[in-house]
């Protein structure tokens, strides 16, 4: 079971008491006890080798019969996961000294980490949301040196996540509205000491880009269009926004239109524009035909494909693109967090 699948199972039971939840209690960022573990092992990664100090970020455990994740000293509170969030994306991705594979397979692990606390605790909306967010952002870039597969499931999963927070509190804001009266009702104006509490209600991420993403990652699905379609007001009310792009662009893949496909994506941001930019070996143009075919198998006679079953190579790799956008030097991983 995935973290989306275990929060979307357990955030339902909104008559949890506040005492019933796990509070974690440690204020670093990664547990002592490992801390110690690690240090005797010489389990260090070299990415937590900064100068002459340590700077140990928890590491991913899978759970075990025998052992209890729910102890509160082994969880890091949301403050924390926070800092230890900048701290893999301010420092940790800036190294040059380590080759970018193994930056990502490390930061990887440490959200995977981040994402088991958060599910273990059952972080709010508001704060799961906070924290997805640059996950899916770095996600979001197409590498060479990621894996493709892992990325794109760990992106989705976040992304699922993210948008699930997004309709959770959405919901809220309704029924708050449905009962505005009994709400006011309950108000104690005399004492100036409460405060109404909107934290639950209130999500400060950006949700037009995250929705931009979620339909441009499944442009041969037809159920982000119909999200689309379905999705607040004021998301679609901008007629210049991204999201409206996204959704532009999706319908011209969808009808065929390719040339309005590439005019369109030239408009995206550097995020939006490594997404699809996995999606355009589908879509190469007409001067690739012949390499295409040759890589296949495939011969060519006068201008014509010669089609036959027993030539097609299909135990080759999919054909890719040339250049991926971010080894060309034409757009950096820093972009998408600026």
């Amino acid at each position: 079971m995935s973290y989306f699948d275990f929060f979307c199972t357990h955030i339902k039971n909104e008559t949890t008491e506040e005492n019933m939840r796990i509070v974690g209690t440690c204020y670093s960022m990664c547990p002592q006890v490992e801390v110690n573990l690690r240090e005797k092992e010489k389990m260090v990664h070299a990415l937590e080798i900064i100068g002459s100090e340590r700077k140990l970020v928890k590491s991913y455990s899978r759970s075990a019969a025998d052992s209890n994740m729910t102890i509160p000293h082994l969880l890091r509170p949301y403050s924390v996961l926070k800092e230890t969030l900048q701290h893999l994306l301010s420092v940790v991705l800036q190294r040059k000294d380590v080759p970018t594979c193994v930056v990502y397979n490390f930061i990887d692990d440490r959200f995977r980490s981040i994402r088991q606390d958060m599910t273990i605790q059952r972080l709010s909306t508001n704060e799961c949301a906070s924290l997805l967010e640059p996950m899916i952002k770095l996600c979001g870039v197409s590498h060479n040196d990621f894996n493709p597969f892992l990325n794109k499931k760990y992106l989705m999963e976040c992304l699922k996540w993210f948008l699930y927070c997004c309709d959770t509190t959405e919901a809220i804001k309704i029924n708050d509205i449905d009962g505005l009266s009994t709400f006011i009702s309950k108000l104690d104006i005399n004492n100036e000491n409460k405060q109404i509490n909107q934290e639950n209600v209130k999500i400060e991420v950006d949700r037009k880009l995250m929705e931009s993403l979620y339909i441009l990652c499944n442009l041969d699905d037809m159920h982000p269009l119909i999200r689309y379609l379905n999705l607040p007001r004021h998301l679609k009310s901008d007629r210049s926004s991204v999201l409206l792009l996204s959704y532009q662009i999706a319908m011209a893949n969808l009808k065929g239109n390719y040339v309005t496909f590439c005019r369109l994506i030239k408009k995206l941001d550097p995020l939006l524009y490594c997404t699809v930019w996995l999606y355009l070996p589908v879509l190469q143009s007409q001067h690739e035909v012949t390499e295409i075919c040759k890589h296949y198998g495939l011969t060519i006679q006068d201008e014509h494909v010669r089609f036959n079953k027993t030539d097609f190579r299909s135990d080759v790799p999919l054909h890719s693109l040339e250049k991926n956008p971010i080894d060309d030097g034409k757009l950096s991983i820093d972009n998408i967090f600026t």
